[in-house]
């Protein structure tokens, strides 16, 4: 399936705007379409709205665009409030009820009720499972974009129970980083995939880079100890490739302002190069 590559400096959701600078990581590969905000600084919600709306509206329609057109759509950059609206757009094209492949240090399953700090990149997998503000009524419809009983989330250490107990209770399947010291990658990633896969409409796997160690992935807004080996990943992230049931990628949380000597810029480079290889002159 050919891919395409989408950039986002979208800001606004996260902890600061140094997601925002992330398009100029891609420069090699040129990507195709760059979402922008109107305004990136944060705000918590529901000040935000305005501005998440929008650009999340854009990332539908763009998404919509590209599978419509055959073509699988790599969304790398901002924070991880973009998911709602890439994930939507996706979806749209076939229906609701997508499976997911959520690979993160964290839940990212907060509701405006439970969330302290109100950040919208601490909410996107409950929105896309239908626990959404009013406000993303709008854009996402009435039903789920994502179907419960065919999402995964890998490599989580840092959550709150109001995100666990959410998840668990729609059906949710968890893998957290303290199972995957007990059992190989291998093993969760093909149980994982198993799950996904069988949704009606196909999955797509969304990656955030603070899943892996602080010390080989620095530039992320909220890192964590621990974390994913990249080389033991990235078998499992070149299956897809040849997966024409795997409909979408996202790479989210490149923070630039935090990157120490460029290390998760080369390991974004690594990622991308699996699907979008870059032609020798």
């Amino acid at each position: 399936m050919k891919t395409r590559l989408l950039a986002s400096a979208l800001a606004s959701g996260g902890r600061d705007r140094g997601c925002q600078r992330a398009p100029q990581a891609l420069r090699p590969w040129q990507p195709r379409w760059i979402a922008h905000e109107r305004e990136a600084q944060p705000r918590p919600w529901p000040e935000q709205s305005a501005v998440a709306l929008s650009a999340g509206a854009s990332l539908y329609r763009r998404a919509a665009l590209l599978r419509r057109a055959g073509v699988r759509p790599l969304l790398v950059g901002g924070d991880h409030s973009q998911a709602i609206g890439y994930w939507s757009g996706i979806a749209a094209v076939r229906g609701p009820g997508m499976g997911m492949i959520w690979i993160d240090a964290h839940l990212d399953s907060h509701t405006p009720a439970s969330s302290d700090s109100h950040k919208l990149h601490g909410m996107p997998l409950a929105t896309l499972l239908g626990q959404a503000d009013e406000r993303w009524l709008s854009l996402l419809g009435r039903l789920p974009t994502l179907d419960a009983a065919h999402t995964c989330v890998i490599g989580y250490r840092s959550y709150e129970c109001a995100e666990y107990q959410l998840l668990a209770s729609l059906g949710v399947h968890l893998i957290s980083a303290e199972r995957l010291h007990r059992q190989s990658w291998p093993c969760a990633w093909q149980e994982a995939l198993q799950r996904a896969r069988g949704a009606r409409y196909g999955y797509g796997v969304s990656l955030d880079l603070d899943v892996f160690s602080p010390r080989c992935a620095p530039g992320v807004s909220v890192p964590v100890e621990g974390g994913l080996d990249l080389d033991a990943f990235l078998p499992s992230w070149r299956q897809l490739r040849w997966d024409t049931r795997c409909k979408g990628l996202e790479i989210a949380e490149y923070n630039p302002a935090l990157d120490r000597r460029g290390q998760t810029r080369q390991l974004l480079r690594r990622l991308i190069a699996v699907h979008l290889p870059l032609r020798r002159r």
